[in-house]
Parts: C-alpha cells; structure tokens; sequence
C-alpha cells in the first residue's frame, strides 16, 4: 500500500533446554528489524564453548510478524529495543 507505513516487528522464538527435562517453548522477543534481532542472537550465542550447560536456551528467527503501533512504541522505547511476549498474538 503507497503511503502506508508497514506495521511489523521481527520475531525470534526461545526455546528453553533443561538437561533431564527436555525442552520448553519461552516466548518470544520482539526486534524492529532482523538486523537487531541477528545481533541479539550473536550476542547471546558468543560465549558458548564446549559441551551444552544444564540449562540454556535456543533463538530461532521466525521472520516478520504484523505488530499494532502500541508494540512497535514499546520496542522504540525499551533501553534494549527489544520486548518480549509469551505470544505471537500479544504484539497485535
């Protein structure tokens, strides 16, 4: 749509690995962009050497979802740009 400005947010999924427990969804972070969303998952993955610790959790990019204005506001204003929800649906 010309003049339209698309309301979207990009998506990344957590998922929680517990040794003994298996895994568990965790909900999902929210990103203005997939730029900001790879360089949070960078961030979060740099440290990790060697065999898988007791408890650690896993980032999947989902892509972008549609976001209503209200959430795209608290991901400008978050100190981290970035929100988390336990469900996709909450960022409408």
């Amino acid at each position: 749509m010309r003049g339209v400005e698309a309301r979207v947010l990009f998506v990344v999924e957590i998922t929680e690995y517990e040794r003994g427990w298996g895994q568990r969804p965790e909900g999902y972070l929210a990103f203005l962009n997939e730029s900001a969303a790879d360089n949070h998952i960078a961030d979060e993955y740099k440290d990790r050497v060697g065999s898988a610790p007791d408890v650690y959790w896993n980032y999947s990019k989902v892509g972008y979802k549609e976001a209503s204005a209200e959430s795209i506001s608290k991901v400008k204003k978050a100190k981290n740009k970035r929100i988390y929800v336990d469900k996709i649906d909450q960022l409408k």
